[in-house]
């Protein structure tokens, strides 16, 4: 019953992405798999996609630290933050669990510096 109901409730989510805001087939196809994971994830530990709390989000992202770049992680967190936003406007949540998880951070780099020879070229 449980995993019928959290297919249902994705399978409308997709259904608005698609026809009412009119995402890119990609986009969609890359929220899809990233919403079907973190289904598999509360399948796993037993908890409704309804009934999820920000601990199993971030117990989610928990997982994945270190297999993907933040990037990753910061897109699959902002595809299950449109998806519990979406669900929030049905009624089908109380409150966005993803709007208390913090956002995976981007490495930062060091700029890029000009070599000599370069810089002596251009002057």
């Amino acid at each position: 019953m449980r995993t019928q109901e959290n297919e249902e409730r994705l399978g409308a989510f997709l259904v608005h992405l698609r026809a009412e805001r009119r995402y890119a087939p990609r986009t969609i196809e890359a929220y899809e798999r990233d919403l079907r994971q973190f289904v598999a994830y509360l399948d796993e530990v037993g908890v409704a996609l309804c009934a999820a709390q920000p601990l199993h989000l971030r117990g989610f992202l928990a997982r994945m630290h270190g297999e993907l770049a933040s990037t990753s992680m910061a897109r699959k967190l902002a595809a299950i933050r449109s998806m519990y936003r979406f669900f929030l406007r049905r009624g089908w949540v109380a409150a966005n669990p993803g709007a208390l998880v913090a956002t995976p951070k981007r490495p930062k780099s060091l700029p890029k510096v000009v070599p000599i020879d370069d810089l002596s070229a251009l002057l």
